[in-house]
């Protein structure tokens, strides 16, 4: 034990994580987070972590919320208007060499989010206060809570760093990784994982402007995907918000 108690205390502490299951519609149940839950926890107990300086903190910066698809109304109000078309004969994309950076998670894009437009025109709605009532605007703002939670609990878990700790290889880390689990065969969930990553990185745009770093990344992953060798083109349509 003591092996893996040294190993893990020369591992980088990773970042915040909030999984987020758009699959079902009874959103009261996911077997997959109630398993990653269950592996998490079962994860901390073997290692004993509670004797590692910052992984210690590991279950509080990680975090599991079902919400299911949205409806068909929701999509239609909050996605088709402002989903932007894709154009013929535009500027060659930056490479990925300058404009992606590794993390323990994968590459993760390092340019501010205020350089890339994610809507089609201008939404009316500038803020969420100005979305309408209804459990899409109910549930972006639990998003947000609970990525405000898990961000400050990681930059707080940082500063755990033991007598023989450096104060110079601390990394203060406030970005939050939400990591959707969605559903390749319902068109529905693909689309809902990608308008709720459309509009919580535009509130970051909108709220934090001014700072150059990223204080959420969203991605998207996708199961019960019939792998047959050609180009997925439901993923790539009910994605490409």
């Amino acid at each position: 034990m003591p092996d893996k108690q040294a190993f893990l205390a020369k591992i980088p502490f990773p970042p915040a994580v909030l999984a987020i299951d758009t699959r079902h519609t009874t959103a009261s149940y996911s077997y997959i987070l109630n398993t990653l839950r269950y592996e998490t926890e079962t994860l901390y107990q073997e290692t004993h972590m509670e004797n590692v300086n910052q992984w210690r903190y590991l279950s509080s910066i990680i975090d599991f919320l079902s919400l299911g698809p949205m409806s068909q109304e929701e999509l239609e109000l909050y996605r088709e208007p402002y989903k932007p078309q894709v154009s013929q004969g535009t500027q060659a994309p930056q490479s990925k060499k300058e404009r992606y950076g590794s993390s323990l998670t994968g590459k993760v894009d390092t340019k501010p989010t205020r350089h890339y437009g994610f809507f089609n025109g201008t939404p009316q709605q500038e803020h969420f206060d100005d979305l309408p009532v209804g459990s899409f605007k109910e549930h972006l703002r639990e998003i947000l809570s609970i990525c405000d939670v898990l961000r400050t609990k990681r930059v707080n878990a940082t500063t755990d760093i033991g007598f023989g700790g450096r104060l110079e290889n601390i990394r203060a880390d406030g970005m939050v990784r939400i990591i959707f689990i969605a559903d390749a065969q319902n068109d529905d969930s693909l689309a809902t994982a990608a308008t709720y990553a459309a509009y919580l990185r535009k509130n970051m745009l909108y709220q934090n402007a001014h700072e150059e770093q990223l204080l959420l990344s969203t991605m998207v992953v996708c199961v019960n995907h019939d792998n047959r060798g050609e180009a997925p083109k439901r993923l790539i349509d009910a994605l490409s918000w």
